[in-house]
């Protein structure tokens, strides 16, 4: 129970689970990031930091752990790439007038695809992440895509991205970089407003 001492989980609004390559577990709550400790039976908390030597934001959305052993860490205020060995973070957030930048701020989803490519799910857009260059390519409704809030991505066998919106499915096949929108008449509910 998050009761402020020293051990406890920093908060019982608990909105991302996950338990990485070596068992431990990770919990993403509404005042930070926590690790549970099997051994001590405590949780050692990961919070914001002014100086952006830690998390980005304490409103943790979603937790996912790529096959390079990174934390991925999605916020209300950016994405946070944490490597648990060396107590690192590093912070992306969307700047205006940046095209290279996060397409927002909200993250609803992050996985990485079968070519190790990271994507991330924002209330704006979906987003590549540049491992070399360190940023982003987006991918919006100026793409193609119908609706521009994305809340999951899943790779088929054919390589294509499943992703989730506010207005159905899409499928984004990245041979030609083109999106195809499913609608009520491919076997989807009707969209109403």
């Amino acid at each position: 129970m998050a009761d402020g001492s020293l051990g406890a989980i920093s908060n019982n609004n608990v909105y991302a689970l996950l338990k990485d390559h070596q068992n431990r577990l990770w919990v993403g709550t509404w005042q930070g990031l926590n690790r549970y400790d099997e051994t001590t039976k405590t949780f050692e908390k990961y919070l914001f930091d002014a100086k952006g030597e830690q998390l980005s934001s304490n409103q943790i959305t979603y937790l996912f752990e790529d096959s390079q052993n990174r934390i991925w860490i999605g916020t209300f205020e950016g994405v946070n790439i944490f490597y648990p060995e060396k107590n690192i973070f590093e912070s992306y957030l969307h700047v205006p007038n940046d095209k290279s930048s996060l397409s927002h701020n909200f993250i609803n989803c992050i996985m990485e695809d079968s070519q190790n490519n990271i994507w991330i799910g924002t209330n704006n857009g979906l987003n590549r992440f540049n491992e070399t260059e360190r940023n982003f390519h987006r991918l919006t409704t100026d793409d193609g895509l119908k609706n521009n809030v994305i809340y999951g991505i899943l790779e088929d066998d054919s390589q294509r991205l499943w992703i989730s919106t506010n207005k159905g499915i899409e499928t984004y096949n990245r041979k030609d970089k083109k999106f195809e929108n499913h609608f009520y008449n491919d076997g989807l509910q009707k969209y109403t407003v």
